[in-house]
């Protein structure tokens, strides 16, 4: 489904058409998973692939 391993804030929020704000919020939430280095925050492509499968009310769209 992804090409990379690891997404940015911003390419997340693109796949989940959501405000890199609302990525932020998944993180803190842990609903998706990340790795922080330093400033650098990278998201893992499997985490956000179980957050679409996990909630097919939200993200119905992006699986048809």
């Amino acid at each position: 489904m992804f090409p990379k391993k690891y997404l940015t804030r911003k390419e997340v929020s693109e796949h989940l058409r959501v405000t890199t704000r609302t990525v932020d919020n998944y993180i803190r939430k842990g609903k998706i998973k990340a790795i922080k280095l330093d400033s650098i925050v990278r998201i893992e492509a499997k985490s956000v692939f179980r957050f679409i499968n996990n909630n097919p009310v939200n993200c119905l769209w992006y699986l048809s």
